[in-house]
């Protein structure tokens, strides 16, 4: 490699003296000035002058850094000559978790790009390029292991536990319910499965760019567009449950809009909201763990409702109604009794609710507070594909 560069160095640099090879020109060396005033004038020699510092001169008193580039490849081939096929499985294994106390190749790849960080002309970024090849080679040999490793832990690991919270409602329309616990258990910032998948094994790949994962230009791995889709789906809907926090808590604000001469009774999750008195309330979810869950509205006559709590549980009952009330049990039945009211977003953010009770219509607004678990498309879009890597 050093030879290369020199070579492309000699057929470049216009205006270098010639080498002294006889001993005519080197009496001439004495006699005859070699200064050219429109030296590194010529088109080529502005576009490889980055390659010229980088080679040096004959005869400089300091070392060039095409030297210690090859003091670099050498100090590699050194920790990885003999290595047994057994070392190398462990190196690989290290390297998948940005460890590297073996070969060093990440500290000497750290150190070529130090030495090149001047080619920025379009020619001396193609030598940048292979002059980091060797090293580049190197790690993507071995960083397959990573790549085996990552869709071993994707596949037996992340992937069935993702399948596993998708099944129900809200995630897909039926009787059954999303486990919640395991819900959490998967998207906890802290330390869900998904999200310690993400920071001890992904984060280095990926970054953000108008608050979505992109994956770097950089990254030797090369994840598939569908589980990128994945991640940034998966962590918008860990964003509206969790807002800033440890702890899922999302926020809404609930208001009946029913005529004078009705009575309505909604019952949230244990909180009680009435025509008759404050027909509002800002609540939580998830419930806390000692109130009932799920939802009930009652009509009659003004005066006088009765309301019987739903199972506190991610109880599969399905909604029901009679002749004055109706019924969403379980732990996802805020959301089964919004999904009924027919929601219409408006511009505010909060949604209109329409409903029959009794023989009577009822009307209410559901304003989301931060992220908006309200729209359904945040659990649906949540679909972990097969496949991570390309």
């Amino acid at each position: 490699m050093k030879v290369l560069m020199i070579e492309i160095s000699r057929n470049t640099n216009l205006s270098a003296p010639p080498e002294v090879i006889g001993w005519w020109d080197w009496i001439k060396s004495f006699v005859v000035s070699q200064e050219n005033p429109n030296a590194g004038g010529t088109p080529p020699e502005k576009e490889f002058q980055p390659l010229f510092e980088f080679v040096g001169k004959k005869g400089q008193k300091d070392r060039a850094p095409v030297d210690n580039y090859g003091a670099s490849l050498q100090n590699v081939y050194k920790n990885l000559n003999g290595i047994s096929a057994e070392k190398l499985k462990q190196v690989s294994d290290d390297l998948a978790n940005e460890k590297d106390d073996s070969l060093k190749l990440l500290s000497n790849e750290r150190a070529i790009i130090g030495m090149i960080q001047s080619f920025t002309t379009s020619s001396t970024q193609e030598l940048a390029t292979v002059l980091q090849e060797p090293l580049g080679n190197l790690k993507s040999l071995l960083g397959q292991g990573a790549q085996d490793q990552l869709k071993k832990s994707w596949s037996e690991q992340i992937m069935p536990a993702a399948k596993e919270i998708e099944k129900g409602f809200p995630f897909e329309d039926g009787q059954s319910e999303s486990d919640l616990t395991k819900l959490t258990a998967f998207l906890n910032p802290t330390d869900g499965k998904l999200s310690k998948f993400y920071d001890d094994r992904l984060k280095k790949y990926f970054e953000e760019s108008n608050g979505q994962l992109k994956l770097k230009d950089t990254a030797e791995v090369k994840f598939s567009d569908e589980f990128v889709a994945y991640l940034n789906n998966a962590f918008a809907l860990r964003k509206a449950l969790y807002g800033t926090g440890n702890t899922p808590k999302f926020e809404y604000a609930f208001a009946l809009k029913v005529g004078k001469d009705s009575l309505v009774e909604v019952t949230i999750d244990g909180q009680k909201v009435t025509s008759e008195g404050t027909a509002s309330i800002n609540g939580s979810f998830p419930a806390a763990q000692s109130a009932e869950t799920g939802v009930i509205v009652s009509s009659g006559a003004s005066g006088a409702t009765t309301t019987t709590a739903p199972p506190a549980s991610n109880s599969a009952t399905p909604p029901t109604s009679d002749s004055s009330s109706l019924k969403f049990p379980g732990t996802w039945g805020l959301f089964r009794f919004v999904d009924a009211g027919k929601p219409q977003k408006q511009a505010g953010g909060e949604y209109t609710l329409s409903y029959s009770v009794g023989g009577k219509s009822v009307s209410a607004t559901v304003r989301p507070s931060g992220g908006d678990l309200f729209d359904k498309s945040i659990f649906r879009q949540v679909k972990a594909p097969q496949n991570m890597l390309k």
